[in-house]
């Protein structure tokens, strides 16, 4: 009896604690410390995040710590459920604690503040897709404007010189009114200084940005219905996209939660007569599409009656036999492009896509 009580308690001491895996788009992250709190919020070091790449750490002048990422800088307090976000002030879903001389910090704030996506699963598996881990370089953000003093925390930091001013060519509107922010994409990957436009309920251009590592931001919106358009004519490796009229009311970053994937351009390259072993045909070529597995081709003709020809393949071009279309009529030609998985990632633009058979 007392030989089965000892292999108990070894059998208790030895079983192994839960705890969360962190799952960033798709591999594990180490977390040094994870804590789980009420309503399942997952606490993680603000040094943790440093050393995954996300931002660096430094003491604000008021006993707060500043994380700057590099997209915008986030400054927490000890015991506190409020944050600045580039002097917005926001609610965390439960307050910072300090723990081992770090301070603790709800892990979906941070990474939704950055433009991801947070997934907990049931089972604590958390997955944070689209997190883009900037360059060292990149991470220095615009200096806060420091608040009055809140509850102090130190991890350790020495306090930092006077900052360098930091010049961006960002001139963000006033930050009364709303404001919200999303994501643009192409065959999976955020872009970079795509020019986004907002435009009002009577298709008046209120404001014009750029895309900054994927993330665009508008601000100091009057209420009101707008939709964003993304033009091919300012954009010319991608066809024009334009979202579906949405309203803006009491918005303070707000994110729309689908990014705004766009199709990569297929301009044309004229078609010419051409003669495959010894049959005469209409060729068509256009501009390559990055990351294809496949492009559709559709022939079309505004007759119903005319013969049409078929193209369902991966092409780079093609030749369209004039015995398999009709003579005398006008015919489109349209092109879609899709990735690996099956994704569309480019269409046909420009006019250069019709063509009359002789």
């Amino acid at each position: 009896m007392r030989k089965l009580l000892i292999l108990l308690i070894v059998a208790i001491i030895t079983i192994p604690s839960f705890a969360a895996t962190i799952l960033i788009n798709g591999e594990k992250s180490t977390f040094n410390k994870i804590d789980i709190k009420d309503n399942d919020v997952v606490f993680v070091s603000l040094r943790d995040l440093e050393q995954i790449g996300l931002g660096t750490i430094k003491q604000s002048g008021d006993g707060g710590i500043e994380f700057s990422t590099s997209k915008m800088n986030l400054l927490f307090y000890k015991d506190s459920d409020s944050v600045k976000m580039n002097s917005l002030s926001l609610k965390l879903p439960m307050s910072t604690y300090l723990e081992d001389g770090k301070l603790m910090v709800p892990l979906s704030f941070v990474v939704k503040s950055l433009g991801a996506e947070y997934d907990q699963e049931t089972d604590l598996i958390i997955h944070i897709d689209n997190l883009s881990i900037p360059k060292k370089t990149e991470l220095k953000a615009p200096t806060l404007e420091q608040p009055t003093s809140n509850s102090p925390v130190t991890e350790g930091v020495s306090t930092p010189a006077e900052p360098e001013k930091v010049v961006t060519d960002y001139q963000a509107p006033s930050l009364d009114g709303n404001w919200f922010q999303g994501i643009v994409m192409a065959y999976g990957k955020r872009l970079n200084l795509i020019d986004v436009d907002l435009y009002n309920s009577n298709n008046k251009l209120v404001q014009t940005t750029k895309s900054t590592e994927g993330a665009f931001a508008f601000k100091g919106l009057d209420d009101g219905k707008y939709y964003i358009k993304i033009d091919h004519a300012k954009n010319p490796s991608f066809k024009t996209f334009t979202t579906a009229p949405f309203n803006v009311k009491d918005m303070e970053g707000n994110k729309i939660k689908k990014p705004l994937n766009i199709y990569r351009a297929i301009k044309s390259n004229g078609c010419k007569p051409n003669e495959v072993k010894g049959q005469k045909c209409y060729m068509f070529t256009w501009n390559e599409v990055p990351n294809v597995a496949n492009y559709k081709v559709i022939v079309s003709s505004s007759n119903p009656k005319a013969k049409v020809a078929k193209y369902d393949k991966k092409v780079e071009k093609i030749n369209i036999p004039i015995s398999d279309i009709s003579k005398g009529q006008t015919y489109g030609v349209s092109v879609i492009a899709y990735d690996k998985y099956g994704n569309k990632i480019g269409e046909s633009v420009d006019s250069g896509w019709t063509f009359e058979s002789k």
